[in-house]
């Protein structure tokens, strides 16, 4: 249910009892339910994005840390798989928030401090959200310059972000101040991620989805005799080879509709495992994208591209490159969806985020390649976060 219709839902209640009772209509006692921020609190706390407290308040002028927030963009993100320990040595293993933080690092939205620490109980500030956003979203170019007062005073790094913050409205400003330097607080923060993912989803809403994957399996002259045995990247179905890519892109497909399209390359790779990984090998050294026999015909129709591969070396496959190159990404919607083997993501978020220039590139999932069978749920909810579909 949507937030605005869970509230005046409540409030009907309410006042068909005689009464008012703003915890019902919010679940919190300290958010009324004609506070600005009310729906976006009810937004974050229907999604399990942020909670409250266990004296049923939500503390929306509280400060949050860098820590809490990385938590916060995290489970909006779906909770995806994190491999590998934490690189900062005040985040230890075993805290509540080391997957959201390694996340956050991993995909390039939050950095560390020179002397290598993560600042975890460090407030994180107005412009600092402004640019974790602004890199959620794959780091868009601004439409102009954001009409606030006091813009002279954000930092160098984060002036672009700004800028498109403003132009997007997803973040509020008093007396049309940004207040740059001061603490988010939670109600903001509620506010703010609330009204990056409705972007998303009003953006996404409008045109035809592009379900593009690449796998080795259809690229390959598949012999079950030699391949089936030697990974666990093709699946014999049928007699047939299915590659993990063309089972999460049905997963996709079967989650939100859209038209799937199959990479191909001109020229089959080596039908051995390792023949296959050596050619590879030496394209990705060589950086030398081979040429596809497929083309997407009806590339303008398509608003959302929603990019299945497999993680080689930590990037893209050199088909992928290929496929990158051969089209105008411009004002489309990009979400990666990648299978692995304890690599994650690797470098493919700022590979792509440079390779389609003008688009927007959302925060993507990568699923190791033993756990696709298994992977529905948390493409649907990946898919759910990211506005796709409701």
């Amino acid at each position: 249910m949507k937030p605005k219709r869970l509230i005046s839902l409540f409030l009907s209640l309410a006042l068909a009892a005689g009464f008012a009772f703003p915890v019902l209509a919010t679940g919190f006692s300290d958010v009324r339910p004609d506070a600005w921020y009310a729906e976006a609190v009810v937004w974050a706390s229907e999604k399990g994005v942020m909670g409250g407290y266990g004296g049923g308040t939500f503390g929306p002028d509280e400060s949050v840390t860098r820590a809490q927030f990385s938590a916060v963009l995290y489970r909006a993100a779906g909770s995806p798989a994190v491999n590998g320990q934490s690189r900062f040595p005040d985040v230890g293993a075993s805290d509540a928030f080391a997957a959201a933080v390694g996340w956050a690092s991993t995909e390039g939205l939050m950095n560390g401090y020179a002397d290598g620490f993560f600042g975890r109980n460090d407030p994180v500030t107005r412009q600092q959200v402004a640019a974790i956003l602004w890199r959620c979203a794959g780091s868009p170019v601004a439409s102009g310059n954001a009409d606030f007062s006091d813009v002279s005073q954000v930092s160098g790094y984060a002036r672009t972000a700004v800028n498109w913050i403003g132009a997007n409205g997803i973040m509020n400003a008093d007396d049309n101040r940004f207040r740059p330097t001061d603490n988010a607080t939670r109600a903001e923060i509620a506010a703010s991620v609330r009204n990056y993912y409705d972007g998303m989803e009003s953006e996404n809403s409008g045109g035809k989805t592009l379900i593009a994957w690449f796998s080795r399996a259809n690229n390959i002259d598949f012999d079950p005799n030699v391949d089936a045995t030697t990974s666990a990247s093709i699946n014999l179905i049928d007699g047939n080879a299915v590659g993990n890519a063309k089972l999460l892109a049905d997963m996709v497909q079967a989650a939100v509709g859209g038209d799937e399209f199959a990479i191909e390359t001109t020229e089959k790779y080596p039908s051995g495992y390792r023949a296959t990984t050596n050619q590879a090998s030496a394209e990705q050294s060589a950086q030398a994208p081979p040429k596809l026999s497929t083309r997407v015909s009806n590339w303008e129709d398509y608003d959302t591209v929603i990019l299945i591969y497999p993680c080689w070396w930590g990037g893209l496959p050199m088909p992928v490159r290929t496929f990158l190159e051969e089209y105008g990404f411009t004002g489309k919607t990009v979400l990666p969806l990648c299978t692995h083997e304890g690599s994650g993501m690797g470098g493919t978020q700022r590979e792509l985020a440079d390779a389609c220039p003008g688009a927007t590139v959302l925060t993507g999932l990568a699923v190791r390649g033993g756990s696709v069978s298994g992977a529905a749920a948390n493409v649907e909810n990946w898919l759910h976060n990211a506005g796709i579909f409701d």
